[in-house]
């Protein structure tokens, strides 16, 4: 037990030398700020209080400091951290693919790689957005021809048929297919018009905007508003080039902190 006066000296210290730290995960954080915390609190029972005198004693009120303290939620680990080795050449996804392992949603092609440039396919796509947005599967029939049934994707194909996020072209869904940038972006405006949530676009200003097909038009244009998706440079969208599993991860990381924000 300390004063309130010292807990407050000793608190101020304490975020002094935390601040700016990065820790590796929470076990580490807490190892470090709890022998922070006891350092202070010898330095302050070995000598002057505040002031150069003794600190008064507050009413006789005291406060017990915390030797393992909860951690600020900006220390909250990833799962993951330093699992992959490939993800060097893609910094810009790495926190994206770093979180997104954690919960469950992407898995590795090996132990230790991610393979961030390989391209993704719709029905890779279609189970990320099932377990990014707790959406179901379903045990219900699935319409598409091209879905087998019984295969590790139907349950996620027939749950995204149902809520109108995929409604496949001509009967067919487009199994083992790459997906394309643009019918990302329809799929996840989709799954937000499904939840009642509209995201409004503010027109497209890329110079290959006639390129982009007419269903998904307002998609894009209101997810790149919401900087949920960007362009590729050069003011291009390129709606029909296939995404990578980085791009996938990094769109879909953006599409959840919208989605936390809106619902």
């Amino acid at each position: 037990n300390i004063s309130l006066d010292r807990y407050s000296l000793v608190s101020e210290q304490v975020c002094r030398k935390i601040a700016g730290t990065a820790f590796a995960n929470l076990p580490t954080a807490s190892t470090q700020i709890a022998s922070i915390i006891e350092n202070e609190i010898s330095k302050l029972n070995s000598g002057p209080g505040p002031g150069g005198g003794t600190p008064t004693r507050n009413s006789g009120r005291t406060v017990e400091v915390p030797i393992s303290p909860s951690p600020a939620p900006t220390l909250e680990p990833v799962t993951g951290t330093s699992k992959f080795n490939d993800l060097e050449s893609v910094s810009w996804a790495k926190d994206s693919i770093i979180y997104l392992y954690g919960k469950g949603i992407v898995n590795g092609k090996t132990e230790k790689t991610f393979s961030p440039d390989d391209e993704v396919t719709r029905e890779e796509f279609i189970k990320m957005i099932a377990l990014s947005f707790g959406m179901d599967a379903s045990e219900g029939d699935c319409p598409f021809s091209d879905v087998e049934t019984g295969s590790w994707y139907a349950k996620y194909v027939a749950a995204a048929y149902e809520k109108g996020i995929s409604k496949g072209n001509n009967g067919i869904f487009g199994v083992g297919e790459k997906i394309t940038r643009q019918d990302m972006a329809v799929m996840i405006f989709r799954v937000f018009e499904s939840n009642h949530i509209n995201l409004k676009g503010d027109g497209l200003l890329f110079s290959d905007r006639e390129e982009i097909s007419d269903y998904s038009v307002n998609a894009v244009s209101a997810l790149v508003s919401q900087k949920i998706i960007n362009g590729m440079g050069d003011n291009l969208f390129s709606p029909k080039s296939t995404a990578t599993r980085a791009e996938a991860a990094k769109i879909l990381f953006e599409s959840i902190k919208v989605w936390e924000e809106m619902k």
